[in-house]
């Protein structure tokens, strides 16, 4: 006989809703170039709140999130920088 463990199937609840979450991530991430990337900032940061809501710690995962798109946000800064240089000389 078997027994049903609720804090299992909660756990592994929990880690579907996480994983399909970070699948939606990744399909947005994988469709655009470094140079759009920033632009999807708000809406992993929709994605990210909504994973919050949960009892499952995402802080690692939300912790690369945030690096990727500060890093997102000084690569587009600096090509603007080069740019604007560009268009002066």
């Amino acid at each position: 006989m078997s027994v049903f463990n609720r804090k299992k199937v909660v756990l592994d609840a929990q880690k579907n809703y996480v994983s399909s979450l970070w699948t939606v991530i990744q399909g947005k991430l994988s469709k655009y170039n470094v140079d759009c990337s920033s632009s999807l900032e708000d809406e992993v940061q929709v994605i990210i709140k909504e994973m919050d809501c949960k009892d499952v710690d995402i802080s690692p995962l939300r912790k690369l999130l945030y690096n990727f798109f500060d890093l997102a946000t000084s690569y587009d800064q600096a090509r603007s920088m080069i740019c604007d240089m560009n268009e002066e000389a």
